[in-house]
């Protein structure tokens, strides 16, 4: 595929360009599982040496990279010898921001094929994942150790890079007892009571994820001012806090489970508590941003989906919640500060 810029381009030549895409990811997330990245970060080396140390068949490994260097990902250094690049710096594994787990998750087979399935949940508007696998996603990664795997290493990538901003970009001098709620395994917690050495914390999530979180929260040293209670937000919420935090859980859930959630926040705060919710905030305007593919996503996976600030305060007071500032991060995700009435 050519690396010409857009401006060169026909407009069925990028129509195709786009409808071949899938052709890319897929070649993007094979290296990152082979781990080619990591193989080259330190120069070129030959499609034998790479073979022969990502275990494959070498001249088809050259097929490989030869496509995957037109689109910049890797530079050809002479016939069959490759280098890094920009973008292939991304998919080193202890790179800052590495793109290489999220390369990974997405071109997994369980995720191909929920996707393949649009057109059920664009017909239906439930969830093509449900409907291929019998079970929500959440179940299936319960029961599926090796996607749980993956999953979770993704997840830990963003919030490798989003957890920092978070803790910078919002005001916790007036907080005293911070409640994660969906807390996972404790990281964003970290980054804020490390940033702000007066806070205490709950992290609240699943029993399944809670002894996960005790154990990094005690490697961090934090244990002390932080505890772990497992339950679901769909049934209570720990009571008694001045501040909850809710990061990417209000958009893995469609209206009426998203107020469920929100309503059980609103039960354990007193007036005037706030609420911060962490979330992609949709532009009402045919702008191209990630958000609006965040938003396929979280239909094929999960039935949930991104919203517009209009949609946040919406459903924030109809669960008790005034909407005071949305504090933009990086990328359309901002902090939803809202207090309760």
């Amino acid at each position: 595929m050519s690396r010409q810029t857009n401006k060169e381009y026909q407009p069925g030549e990028m129509l195709f360009q786009m409808i071949l895409g899938s052709w890319i990811a897929q070649a993007i997330h094979v290296a990152a599982k082979l781990g080619i990245a990591d193989l080259v970060k330190e120069g070129p080396q030959s499609c034998e040496y790479l073979a022969s140390e990502s275990d494959c068949h070498a001249p088809t490994l050259y097929r490989l990279l030869r496509a995957l260097s037109s689109v910049g990902i890797f530079e050809e250094k002479g016939e069959g010898v490759y280098g890094p690049s920009e973008m292939s710096r991304l998919l080193e594994s202890d790179s800052p921001g590495s793109l290489r787990n999220s390369a990974i998750m997405y071109g997994e087979e369980w995720h191909r094929r929920a996707w393949s399935h649009l057109l059920y949940s664009v017909q239906t508007g439930e969830p093509a994942f449900t409907h291929l696998h019998q079970m929500n996603f959440f179940d299936y990664l319960a029961k599926n150790e090796e996607a749980t795997q993956v999953f979770s290493a993704a997840m830990t990538s963003i919030s490798e890079t989003m957890n920092p901003l978070i803790a910078q970009n919002y005001d916790f001098a007036d907080c005293r007892l911070l409640v994660d709620v969906g807390g996972g395994h404790g990281s964003l917690m970290a980054a804020i009571l490390q940033a702000h050495p007066h806070l205490r914390g709950i992290v609240y999530d699943q029993p399944l994820v809670a002894d996960g979180a005790k154990r990094f929260l005690q490697s961090a040293g934090l244990d002390d001012r932080c505890d772990v209670q497992p339950g679901s937000f769909f049934e209570s919420i720990p009571a008694g806090a001045d501040t909850y935090l809710l990061k990417f859980v209000i958009h893995d859930w469609p209206d009426e489970s998203a107020l469920t959630i929100l309503s059980n926040c609103r039960k354990a705060m007193s007036a005037g508590a706030n609420l911060l919710l962490v979330e992609q905030v949709l532009l009402p305007d045919s702008e191209s941003t990630q958000a609006k593919w965040t938003d396929l996503e979280m239909l094929v996976m999960v039935g949930g989906k991104e919203r517009t600030e209009q949609e946040f305060r919406s459903l924030l007071s109809t669960a008790g919640f005034v909407c005071r500032q949305l504090i933009p991060i990086s990328g359309g995700v901002a902090i939803i500060q809202a207090t309760a009435v």
